[in-house]
């Protein structure tokens, strides 16, 4: 019951439901969800502690790079089930579609070798 009440009341940061639906689609590396959603570096390696604290997401390290994607493996039952209603309840939300038309923006330029894009300036989010 504690896992399910703290997976609830993590739900309630809107910069963390931005996160999560990103990473329902993709995974992302930390300064690619700093440009995605234009905020800063410490503000989304906060919340992405809280979401792999809670067993919603995995970290990877490549060197230097952390990248993070959703946690397929929950040892949560009903979590296949919470994923689909996730993206259901989110894909409603207009800030997480201009979030998801970013990404596949970003995604249609990304290198094949990771780098951070600029998140200084307007000129990125057109």
């Amino acid at each position: 019951m504690r896992k399910i009440a703290q997976i609830m009341k993590l739900l309630g940061d809107e910069t963390r439901l931005r996160i999560i639906g990103l990473l329902l689609e993709q995974k992302l590396y930390v300064c690619e969800i700093q440009w995605i959603l234009d905020t800063s570096q410490s503000r989304i390696s906060h919340q992405l502690r809280i979401l792999k604290d809670a067993g919603l997401v995995i970290e990877e390290r490549q060197g230097k790079m952390i990248s993070y994607r959703w946690n397929e493996h929950q040892n949560i039952p009903g979590m296949k089930e919470f994923k689909r209603l996730m993206s259901l309840w989110l894909s409603n939300s207009e800030q997480i579609e201009k979030d998801r038309k970013r990404l596949k923006k970003y995604l249609k330029e990304r290198p094949k070798i990771p780098t951070c894009p600029s998140v200084q300036g307007e000129e990125n989010k057109k």
